[in-house]
């Protein structure tokens, strides 16, 4: 895989278990909210946690202005999470990073065996739920 394939690969990962760290969990709904705009219960069931748990989330991220609350059109008692400019930037500072940390750890293991070390990472998260 190219470094890009890795990154796309690295940002749609999910955790499946609850997030202690409101920062993790922030980043985590910023990644999923790139791909367009979510309900809190959306959110909430895509990172598997309690949806007042994500409304704290979004909170912070909207007192940093990184989403914003829009209501729904079709139904007005549904509140949209819409990602903000601020926070597609933040989506591009994460994958910048990300992708400098892949570029480097090729660079040190060669890309056969970062191949590798991939795969056997996915093993470990698919085997053991870490």
């Amino acid at each position: 895989m190219t470094v890009n394939e890795y990154l796309e690969e690295f940002m749609k990962y999910r955790p499946n278990r609850l997030l202690n760290d409101s920062v993790q969990g922030q980043t985590y709904v910023i990644g999923y909210l790139s791909d367009g705009d979510k309900t809190v219960t959306e959110l909430a069931d895509a990172i598997n946690v309690s949806t007042a748990r994500m409304a704290v989330i979004v909170n912070n991220l909207e007192k940093q202005g990184k989403v914003e609350r829009l209501k729904s059109k079709e139904d007005k008692r549904v509140t949209i999470v819409h990602l903000t400019d601020k926070g597609y930037e933040t989506i591009d500072c994460v994958r910048n990073f990300l992708k400098e940390k892949i570029e480097k750890a090729i660079e040190i293991l060669g890309q056969e065996e970062f191949d590798r070390f991939v795969s056997n990472l996915y093993k470990l998260i698919n085997s053991r739920g870490i």
